[in-house]
């Protein structure tokens, strides 16, 4: 992904995986209790660091930072996992109302909240693959 970043122009911007350390400073809780699956996307895109401050480390692996995170990325491996339903009509809505799609929509929203705490932002971005 961080070669697709550079052939449209975001060359100050890298792709971090972040699915399995969740940002100390998230506000639902104490980070130690949280099941740090649920607070951790998948991947993010964030500024790359200076040299003089990282705060990313070495690692294309790395910590969530919701204070700076650009645009984050949830993967689903399993459709009924799928927040949404694309072929929603009268029978089967866009909203789904089974748990695990409930659960995935209370998630994303959990993301856009702190991300929006910690921001000073009108709209926040996120892309959701299924």
């Amino acid at each position: 992904m961080n070669k697709i970043l550079e052939i449209v122009g975001w060359t100050e911007y890298e792709v971090l995986i972040t699915n399995r350390l969740p940002d100390l400073s998230t506000s639902v809780g104490h980070p130690e209790d949280l099941d740090s699956a649920y607070m951790c996307p998948d991947l993010g895109i964030y500024p790359k660091p200076d040299e003089s401050c990282s705060i990313y480390g070495v690692s294309s692996r790395s910590r969530v930072a919701w204070a700076s995170a650009e645009i984050l990325i949830e993967v689903k491996r399993n459709a009924r996992q799928s927040p949404f339903s694309s072929h929603h009509n009268s029978r089967s809505p866009f909203l789904p109302m089974g748990r695990e799609r409930r659960l995935g929509r209370g998630q994303i929203a959990e993301y856009a909240s702190e991300v929006l705490n910690r921001q000073h932002r009108r709209a926040f971005y996120m892309i959701l693959f299924v």
